[in-house]
């Protein structure tokens, strides 16, 4: 029944309130010791979402026997009342979501997101296809060698997925990573590869796409600052295609 209790949970209940009202459903009215066996709980948790639920419409109390015993409502009058939570969850979710897209509206300048160790790497390339650019122009320069077994991993299943969304990958290496990295980029469907020697390698890897620029810097564990700034963006882009005129393939 955990799919039932998730779907309690998104309509505002605790985690506790959601598993104490599918037991009242499912198992029968209970008075709070009762279920306080049910759920594996203290007497006095369980009397607490009770009376948390009572609260919120969605538990009754009555006296039986001189004990307090509590009772899911009705099937009709639950799903009334669960509708009811639903239209005032979707109304304040599009409210949420006005609100968001007028700050982003306002915003000037560029806007940064900053992702931390391997996990947040790969969050941010996520982000990077979600977007579905038509392009995406990448620069793999100085990456630390203890670093590169790992990171071939991620960005190979990654490269995969963003070739078989069809998105066009320009991307150049340092020649040191031709039968590495280098090389699996060539395998690849919409990639372009190019190689090119400089004199100060990057000591990280940038992506630009669309007006974005994602940077990857290598410190103990990955560092990403994902931006979103058309002139920074084209200044990257630019410098892209300057690197790219002189790379060999």
């Amino acid at each position: 029944m955990k799919a039932t209790t998730n779907g309690f949970e998104e309509l505002g209940l605790s985690a506790s309130e959601a598993n104490a009202l599918e037991s009242l459903i499912t198992d029968g009215p209970a008075t709070g010791s009762a279920l306080a066996v049910r759920l594996g709980v203290q007497k006095s948790v369980s009397y607490f979402l009770c009376e948390q639920l009572a609260g919120k419409g969605l538990a009754n109390c009555i006296i039986v026997n001189n004990r307090r015993e509590y009772r899911a409502p009705e099937p009709e009058l639950l799903q009334a009342r669960m509708n009811g939570r639903r239209k005032e969850f979707a109304k304040n979710l599009s409210r949420l979501d006005s609100l968001m897209k007028a700050g982003t509206r306002r915003r000037k300048g560029a806007t940064f997101k900053v992702f931390e160790g391997w996990d947040g790497l790969k969050h941010a390339l996520d982000d990077v296809l979600k977007t579905h650019p038509k392009e995406i122009n990448s620069f793999s320069m100085a990456i630390p060698l203890k670093h590169v077994p790992r990171f071939r991993r991620l960005i190979g299943k990654w490269h995969a997925k963003r070739a078989a969304l069809g998105i066009q990958c320009n991307i150049f290496f340092s020649p040191e990573m031709q039968s590495t990295l280098g090389a699996d980029r060539k395998k690849d469907d919409h990639t372009k590869v190019r190689f090119v020697k400089l004199v100060d390698p990057f000591p990280a890897a940038a992506i630009v796409y669309e007006n974005k620029l994602t940077v990857i810097m290598w410190t103990e564990a990955p560092l990403v600052i994902s931006m979103e700034s058309k002139d920074l963006a084209n200044w990257y882009k630019n410098l892209f295609d300057l690197i790219w005129k002189t790379a060999k393939p």
